[in-house]
């Protein structure tokens, strides 16, 4: 991807995680290492938006009896 060096970001070391559940993939990235662009904040945002848990909150919404379009502004 553009923008996106193909090094491996330095992690944040974690005292007393166990190596179980920790290694470079799931350690958080050092403030250098972060590079969020608009692709990124987009991707974030649908995987949020297009879960089970938000048609279940616009569901709720429309069962309590709120239009589509209050639903969508809430």
């Amino acid at each position: 991807m553009p923008g996106h060096s193909p090094s491996t970001p330095t992690v944040l070391a974690v005292p007393g995680a166990d190596p179980k559940l920790y290694n470079e993939d799931l350690a958080p990235v050092t403030p250098a290492g972060r590079h969020w662009g608009i692709f990124d904040i987009f991707a974030m945002w649908m995987s949020d938006v297009h879960s089970v848990g938000g048609y279940t909150f616009a569901a709720s919404l429309f069962f309590l009896g709120l239009n589509g379009l209050c639903t969508i502004t809430s």
